[in-house]
């Protein structure tokens, strides 16, 4: 019995593993005379513990695995002030490429902590058939009640049916994808409050290779962690 239990609980964390949506921070770190800054230090705390990346002869790096979620990123090297890029936040299945960072020289034996406010841009050329909404726009949205109604509001293309269903431009009955967490579910399963909802991201088109077996359009929920609880709570 003893080693059935043992077997389950590995098949089960293999199945939440495997069915996870990760992310990647990828980015560039320069000196003051905005030359590459190689072996500089990079990590980011997480759920699962200290995520770090150290910087390359090109000065770039590459934090991953990612949940989806809220980060801060710190950047550490002997002789600098340490730069800390708060509030940058994770999609799933995607790559968030940074601004570079420019590092600064201390100017005493104790280096500062200079901190910066990650901003997303207001378009993303690469994702024209994608549209992302997080944890801070549902909480303002009028229709936050209603997910269907809410996702219904995402994009022109994407409207909700007389039968209460969503249909993407112009899709057939149940032709509608629902991941929840990097789990495939059916559309009455993604009846999760909005305050449990991290992101929520919607394909209309384009779709990854693992979202393939659907002719209509997929939703993407990721629920909030630990981390995105903390992350966003105001702090001294």
């Amino acid at each position: 019995m003893k080693h059935l239990i043992i077997l389950a609980s590995v098949m089960f964390l293999n199945i939440i593993a495997t069915g996870q949506n990760f992310g990647e921070i990828h980015g560039k770190v320069i000196d003051e005379h905005g030359e590459p800054l190689p072996g500089l230090n990079v990590y980011t705390q997480s759920s699962s513990g200290e995520i770090m990346a150290t910087t390359n002869l090109d000065g770039r790096y590459k934090l991953k695995p990612l949940n989806p979620g809220i980060y801060t990123l710190n950047f550490s090297f002997m002789g600098y002030d340490t730069h800390r890029l708060t509030d940058i936040n994770v999609d799933p299945d995607k790559i968030n490429i940074l601004k570079k960072v420019q590092m600064t020289r201390s100017a005493t034996d104790i280096p500062e902590v200079i901190i910066f406010t990650y901003t997303d841009p207001l378009i993303d050329p690469e994702e024209t058939s994608r549209v992302t909404m997080r944890a801070s726009d549902i909480k303002s949205n009028s229709r936050r009640t209603s997910l269907v109604d809410m996702i219904g509001s995402m994009k022109s293309d994407v409207k909700k049916g007389t039968d209460g269903e969503l249909y993407f431009r112009g899709s057939r009955t149940g032709a509608v994808q629902y991941n929840i967490d990097g789990v495939k579910m059916g559309a009455n399963a993604a009846r999760i409050p909005s305050s449990a909802i991290g992101s929520i991201s919607i394909y209309t088109g384009g779709l990854p290779a693992k979202y393939g077996d659907t002719t209509g359009g997929v939703v993407v929920i990721e629920t909030k962690s630990y981390m995105d609880f903390y992350n966003a709570s105001p702090r001294k």
